[in-house]
C-alpha cells in the first residue's frame, strides 16, 4: 500500500491491441475450409501399410477395401490442412481476445480484461512455436526423404496435431457420461496405441519459448494468471481504491473499497508498478503477433504447394482409385480433373 494515488494507465496496451485488430479484420472474415478424412478409416489401413512396407514385404497388403486404401492416401494431406487450419484458429482466437480484452478495458472490468490478455499468451505463444518451428530447416530434409516423411521425423506433426487437436478429456466418454456420478479421472483422455497423441500442450513450454522473442513473456503470464484464479487477484481487481494513513497513536490502518465500477488499482503503487510491466510485456507480444501470422501464412502456403505436387504424383501412381470427378487426393477442393 502506499498513500500516493495512482491509476494503472491502460492506453498503449489498448492501442496495440486495436492496431491488431484492424489489421487482422480481414484476414479473419474469410472463411478457412479445413477438409479431412475420418482418421477411424485411414489409420488402420496407413498403419497396416507402414509396417507391411517396414517388414520388406513386396506389394501392398491385403485385407483393405478400396475405399480404406483411398480414405489412407487423402489423408497423406492432414499435414498440409492441419497447418493451415491452425494457422486460421489461431490469428481468429487472438483476434477474439484481442477484441474482447478491448471492450473490457473500456467498459472498467480488471478481471475480465486481465484474464483475456493472459489467454492471448497462451495463443500467441503456441503460434511463435510453430512459426519457429516451420521456419527450421526442414525443407532441404523434404528433398532427400520426401515431405511427408520430414514433416514426421521433425515432430512438426506432432506438434500441429497437439495444437489443433490437444485435450485433456476423453470426448466421447463425456458425450456418453453422466456428469453428476461421473469420476473425472475415468474421464480422462489416455493416448492409443498407433494414432496420433493429442495430449494437451504443457503451455508453459511455449510461453517459456516466447520468451525468446519478447523476453519477459513467462513473467508478465505468471502475473496475469493471478486474476484468473479465486485468490489474491479478484482481492486486487476488485478493489476500485485503496489507501493507508496512520493515526495518532501510529498504528497505520489500511483501507480497500470493493464495488462494481471501474478498477484502476488507485492508491497500490507497487501493485501498479507490476502490472504496467505485464501490460507492457503484452503490448510488445501484441505488436509481434502480425509478423508471426505473416510468417505462418508463408510457411503455409509453401507446405500446401509441396503437398499438392507429392499428393499429384500419388494420384498418378494410383490412378486405378480414382475417377475424375472425384476430389484430389490433394484436398484442394477441386476434383481431379480440374487440379493441376
Amino acid at each position: 500500500m502506499d498513500d500516493n494515488s495512482v491509476s494503472l494507465d491502460w492506453k498503449c496496451v489498448r492501442a496495440s491491441l486495436e492496431a491488431f485488430s484492424e489489421a487482422a479484420f480481414n484476414s479473419t472474415r474469410r472463411s478457412c475450409t479445413f477438409r479431412m478424412v475420418s482418421q477411424a478409416q485411414a489409420v488402420p489401413v496407413a498403419n497396416s501399410m507402414a509396417d507391411w512396407f517396414g517388414s520388406g514385404k513386396p506389394g501392398a497388403p491385403s485385407g483393405h477395401s478400396n475405399g480404406a486404401i483411398r480414405a489412407s492416401i487423402y489423408n497423406q494431406s492432414l499435414y498440409a490442412q492441419q497447418i493451415n487450419g491452425f494457422l486460421h484458429v489461431s490469428r481468429l482466437a487472438c483476434y477474439e481476445h484481442a477484441k474482447g480484452a478491448i471492450s473490457s478495458i473500456d467498459e472498467g472490468s480488471a478481471i475480465v480484461s486481465l484474464s483475456l490478455l493472459r489467454g492471448l499468451i497462451e495463443r500467441a505463444s503456441l503460434a511463435e512455436t510453430v512459426r519457429s518451428k516451420l521456419s527450421s530447416p526442414w525443407r532441404e530434409k523434404a528433398k532427400e526423404k520426401g515431405f511427408h516423411e520430414v514433416f514426421y521425423e521433425t515432430n512438426i506433426a506432432e506438434l500441429i496435431g497437439k495444437s489443433l487437436y490437444g485435450t485433456r478429456m476423453d470426448w466421447q466418454k463425456l458425450a456418453s457420461s453422466d456428469f453428476t456420478t461421473a469420476k473425472a479421472r475415468e474421464l480422462s483422455y489416455e493416448p492409443k496405441e498407433k494414432f496420433m497423441d493429442v495430449s494437451a500442450n504443457q503451455i508453459l513450454n511455449h510461453v517459456d519459448k516466447l520468451g525468446k522473442r519478447v523476453p519477459g513473456s513467462r513473467v508478465a503470464y505468471d502475473v496475469l494468471c493471478e486474476f484468473l484464479h479465486p485468490n489474491v487477484g479478484d482481492l486486487f481487481a476488485t478493489t476500485t481504491h485503496a489507501a493507508s494513513r496512520m493515526d495518532a497513536w501510529g498504528t497505520r490502518h489500511l483501507t480497500r473499497e470493493i464495488s462494481l465500477g471501474r478498477h484502476e488499482f488507485s492508491g497500490a503503487k507497487d501493485l501498479v508498478d507490476c502490472l504496467s510491466k505485464a501490460l507492457e510485456i503484452v503490448r510488445s507480444i501484441t505488436d509481434e503477433l502480425l509478423e508471426i501470422f505473416s510468417d505462418l501464412d508463408a510457411s503455409s502456403k509453401e507446405v500446401i504447394a509441396l503437398n499438392k505436387k507429392s499428393m499429384h504424383r500419388v494420384r498418378k501412381r494410383q490412378a486405378h482409385l480414382f475417377n475424375r470427378n472425384d476430389l484430389c487426393p490433394c484436398l484442394s477442393g477441386l476434383t481431379v480433373k480440374n487440379c493441376n
